[in-house]
């Protein structure tokens, strides 16, 4: 959603808008493969938008949040978990200027535009990739998959849980006593 600076009244402007499920799993896949970092995600619906914009100065000021859901899988049993997210949103958006100092700060709160137009779906889309958790479980008491056979403790119940491989690196620490 592209804003004209000049559409800004003076006691600001309310959106309401929609961020498009496929363009934010996108985003969100790449950055997951580009980082080699965390789950995958993936939007089935698009994300509701609601933010407030006001003009001070030559400053945007964006307020609001943004809302949905995801899918993505549970860190200890693999299982698809949907979760949903409302993540406050707040920036300052100054004239984008060659000469100033500011102009490599990287701070979520604090942006630039072009000094005639805003794109408050691309500010929004990343308050939404910044805000996605690193792990994330399908209930706080997963017990997750058995390292030997791989079951999910979580439905199914197996026989090699208490058993240890003789050949395991961690054989050597039974015998450890604390005091």
């Amino acid at each position: 959603m592209i804003i004209k600076v000049t559409d800004i009244p003076q006691g600001g402007r309310e959106l309401e808008f929609v961020l498009a499920a496929a363009r934010l799993s996108g985003r969100a896949s790449l950055h997951s493969k580009r980082a080699n970092l965390g789950p995958s995600y993936e939007f089935q619906k698009a994300a509701q938008v609601r933010i407030k914009i006001n003009l001070e100065g030559s400053t945007v000021l964006a307020q609001g949040s943004v809302a949905g859901y995801y899918l993505t899988s549970c860190s200890r049993c693999a299982e698809d978990v949907q979760a949903e997210f409302n993540i406050p949103v707040q920036i300052s958006l100054k004239i984008k200027n060659s000469n100033d100092p500011n102009h490599d700060i990287e701070d979520v709160n604090f942006g630039f535009y072009d000094g005639r137009e805003v794109d408050c779906a691309s500010f929004c889309e990343e308050f939404v990739l910044l805000s996605l958790p690193y792990s994330v479980l399908c209930d706080d008491d997963c017990k997750g998959l058995c390292p030997l056979c791989g079951i999910n403790k979580n439905s199914d119940k197996c026989s090699c849980s208490a058993k240890q491989p003789a050949d395991s690196p961690w054989t050597a620490l039974k015998d450890i006593k604390i005091m």
